[in-house]
């Protein structure tokens, strides 16, 4: 009996319940409308206008800035953020990112770099703020032109001081002899004219100081065993892919390679940037003979390469077509 009392008296307090607070299904009363607020026009604020397309860049410094203590805390600061990954806390190219580098990244200790302007191999201001503006096509290293010109003068000299030895160019000089090297920035002598005789020279000189690395043909497959100051394995370019680590220009082809060789292989050199495969992705729209190319010199520089460009190689390269 207690039980069932129980249970009535519980079904009781639920009527109650639901009397006390009885559902409807009726449509909820309006809600009066918000009152219209004007708003001032005394101040007008003007959205950023989006553009298409990539953002420009500064490969060349327009402003010089040596080094001070306020730019060298710039370029620590940077570097600590942006670079150490890679190139490690104290420069000597060993961050937590390095072993999946291929090429690896540099040793800012040693300060053995290769895309320089002087007989030496030293590294100019102007070297390293062209480097960290474009970076290394083919590797890890992206460009930085995004930064401000100030900001990359800071990482400039921040990363020159982390060399183990002060780097110095010297006076500028031109060599005295045939076969010997100058001091200094190379300077560059005006493009002679590319006649049937420099083409022939040219392929002399490839022959001579260049297919052992990059191929007969330049495809990057020469015999020669290549690795880098520390022993790692590295692989020469694919001349006719167009994309070089350094600045494309035929006048710094030559410096960035080997400075000691004989005068005339820079010919050389910008005979290879100027094949034909090359120029018709880079300059699709450019005429051959508004390039001062005489038509029957219009060939490709190496025997059996193709002069049209690979579908293979404008799909890995869009950028470069």
């Amino acid at each position: 009996m207690k039980r069932v009392a129980a249970v009535g008296l519980g079904a009781a307090i639920c009527l109650a319940a639901l009397v006390s607070f009885s559902c409807t299904t009726s449509q909820p009363e309006p809600v009066a409308p918000l009152k219209s607020v004007t708003l001032s026009t005394t101040a007008s604020v003007t959205a950023p206008v989006a553009t298409a397309g990539p953002l420009p860049v500064t490969l060349a410094p327009t402003i010089s800035r040596p080094a001070s203590p306020d730019l060298l805390a710039l370029g620590k600061r940077l570097y600590d953020k942006q670079c150490a990954a890679c190139h490690g806390a104290s420069g000597r190219g060993n961050g937590e990112a390095a072993y999946l580098l291929y090429p690896k990244p540099r040793d800012f200790v040693a300060a053995q770099y290769r895309l320089v302007s002087t007989w030496e191999r030293t590294a100019t201001d102007e070297d390293l703020f062209r480097t960290i503006s474009r970076g290394m096509p083919g590797s890890a290293m992206p460009s930085w032109g995004h930064l401000s010109e100030e900001e990359r003068w800071g990482l400039v000299h921040y990363v020159k001081s982390l060399a183990a030895s002060p780097i110095v160019v010297r006076p500028a000089a031109d060599p005295k002899a045939e076969g010997d090297a100058g001091t200094g920035v190379i300077r560059v002598p005006p493009a002679p004219p590319f006649t049937a005789e420099a083409r022939k020279l040219a392929l002399e000189r490839y022959a001579d100081a260049c297919a052992s690395c990059h191929g007969k043909t330049g495809k990057g497959d020469g015999t020669e065993d290549q690795k880098d100051d520390a022993g790692f394995a590295t692989r020469p370019r694919d001349l006719t892919v167009g994309v070089f680590k350094g600045d494309p220009d035929p006048a710094e082809l030559g410096p960035a390679g080997d400075p000691k060789l004989p005068r005339g292989t820079s010919q050389g050199h910008a005979h290879v940037r100027s094949s034909p495969e090359i120029r018709h992705r880079r300059y699709p729209s450019l005429d051959q003979g508004e390039r001062g190319v005489a038509p029957e010199l219009q060939v490709s520089p190496f025997p059996g390469l193709d002069a049209s460009p690979s579908a293979s190689a404008v799909a890995q390269y869009p950028a470069q077509a």
